[in-house]
């Protein structure tokens, strides 16, 4: 999970314009999504405690990418090393091997040595490491300890980051780009905007592909935390199990493949179960998973019905492996598109190279 521009590049979640429309005002607010802990990972990733600029009380999330931070410093990594371990959850920790938990370093391989990517993590490349270090030199460092200036520096670059995937996937004008900390943190982004669209009605989550997509999509989901750290929070407290705001969200789970290894008919179970919630006057989140770890597809990628008023369709292409015209047909049928550039991009099944 340790990217070089892992804070800005990890997932981006295409909005399509009819579902935006509806829930801009999440879509668009850097305030709301911290609200939710979906954005602004990087918000605090230049900022310490020892900071008394425009500075009262350190939040909890300052306080938690600190204690990351000190954590990384102990095993010798620069300060902007150290950065780059902070602002997720427990799998971006440095651990007592002096990686963290996937047996990853925040800085690139040594030249000659064997590059491992794979669906899950990857160190970051020299390209990556170089680009990510002029940014925080040029842009980050010299406002570092002004928690004002830090926060129009990385609205900026927000931003930048956005425009420039949205040209590089030649995204319509009117699609919207959603930054998260991780693929598991953009299940909470669909939560969200369905309590945007429809605030009175039960939401209800399908996922399909389980055990074969990341083990914390299913719990957050349902609005529950996956690690025992949070983005914006640190370790999280004993007892605290759910995100404010999306507590009481029904879910349903089905599995990639029944017990002799055969292929579940996911598509048609998503279609049973949005046609039963959208009956019971419930509102329905559908999941397709266009290339799980093993490389399954979903026989169907679900659209938002009625453009998003009835029921929201999910395509789960965090993989990467999708070609444009695909990613230009989702978005046409009003579906929420998800995707992650901290794996090994667009890699086959348990690649490494």
């Amino acid at each position: 999970m340790i990217y070089s521009r892992r804070a800005v590049l990890s997932l981006v979640c295409t909005i399509p314009a009819t579902i935006r429309a509806s829930a801009f005002a999440f879509a668009t607010s850097s305030s709301s999504s911290r609200a939710f802990g979906a954005v602004g990972t990087s918000t605090t990733l230049f900022s310490t405690e020892s900071s008394t600029r425009n500075i009262v009380e350190p939040s909890p999330a300052m306080k938690a990418a600190e204690e990351a931070r000190q954590l990384a410093l102990s095993h010798g990594y620069s300060d902007f090393e150290a950065w780059l371990t902070s602002g997720g959850d427990d799998r971006s920790l440095i651990k007592k091997t002096g990686a963290n938990k996937y047996h990853i370093r925040p800085q690139p391989i040594a030249q000659g040595a064997v590059f491992r990517g794979s669906c899950t993590g990857n160190p970051p490349t020299s390209r990556g490491y170089k680009a990510a270090a002029e940014l925080y030199k040029t842009k980050l460092l010299a406002v570092k300890d002004d928690q004002t200036k830090l926060d129009a520096a990385l609205s900026a670059i927000y931003e930048d980051q956005r425009a420039r995937i949205a040209s590089l996937l030649s995204l319509p004008d009117d699609a919207e780009v959603i930054l998260c900390p991780s693929g598991s943190d953009a299940e909470y982004i669909p939560l969200a905007i369905a309590k945007a669209l429809q605030p009175s009605k039960k939401i209800a989550n399908g996922v399909t592909q389980l055990r074969e997509i990341g083990a914390g999509s299913a719990p957050a989901a349902v609005g529950t935390y996956f690690s025992t750290h949070a983005p914006l929070l640190g370790e999280l407290p004993e007892g605290l199990e759910c995100l404010v705001g999306l507590e009481g969200i029904d879910g349903q789970e089905v599995s990639a493949r029944n017990k002799d290894g055969s292929v579940v008919d996911a598509a048609a179970e998503m279609k049973d179960f949005a046609d039963r919630e959208i009956k019971a006057g419930n509102y329905p989140i559908v999941h397709g998973v266009f290339g799980g770890k093993t490389g399954l597809r979903d026989s169907d990628m679900p659209a938002s019905r009625d453009g998003g008023d009835t029921c929201m369709g999910i395509v789960d292409a965090c993989q990467g492996r999708f070609t444009a015209a695909e990613l230009q047909s989702w978005l046409a049928q009003d579906s929420v598109v998800l995707f992650t550039a901290s794996k090994f991009y667009q890699a086959p099944p348990f690649c490494a190279a």
